[in-house]
């Protein structure tokens, strides 16, 4: 029996007419999915650099902002300083006073975190002695250190809250 030649003919323009749909199709769902994952790739891209701007604006403004108070604190604490000086001295009980070299230790151990029970066993060694103007100089040193510390973390604390924001 033969096969009548129309119709192999048409099976094999059958068969390659299928070849070149799933060919064609092929091709056009893999063009879709290259141009969504480029649309998408450069969505990433536009938003990582709208974040990067905004983290550097607010960086900067954090820092412009800390920059001032830390000015501020220290032109504070200079005048605390000059007006303590002065007060201490104009008083006749203060110009002469002396602390022991006990209090001075401890003070310093407060200051450094050290031991406190260290510091009271050294309290009565011989030691240099401090001025009361000496001292108090050191508190408004240490407030204003205190002051700065706090003024940066708060700084930290906006920076982290814009880094974390969500856009």
């Amino acid at each position: 029996m033969l096969i009548p030649p129309g119709w192999l003919m048409r099976a094999g323009l059958a068969g390659l007419l299928a070849v070149a749909a799933f060919g064609g199709g092929w091709r056009y769902g893999a063009a879709g999915v290259q141009s969504a994952w480029d649309a998408e790739r450069n969505a990433q891209a536009l938003s990582t650099a709208r974040r990067a701007v905004r983290l550097a604006d607010v960086g900067q403004a954090v820092v412009d902002n800390y920059t001032r108070s830390a000015a501020a604190t220290a032109t504070r604490t200079q005048k605390l300083r000059e007006m303590t000086h002065v007060q201490l001295h104009d008083a006749p009980a203060g110009a002469g006073c002396m602390l022991q070299p006990g209090i001075v230790r401890l003070h310093d151990a407060a200051t450094t975190g050290a031991d406190p029970d260290q510091a009271t066993i050294s309290a009565d060694a011989p030691g240099p002695s401090a001025s009361l103007d000496q001292l108090i100089g050191a508190v408004v040193d240490n407030y204003g250190a205190c002051e700065q510390n706090a003024a940066q973390l708060t700084a930290l604390q906006v920076w982290v809250g814009a880094a974390t924001a969500p856009e």
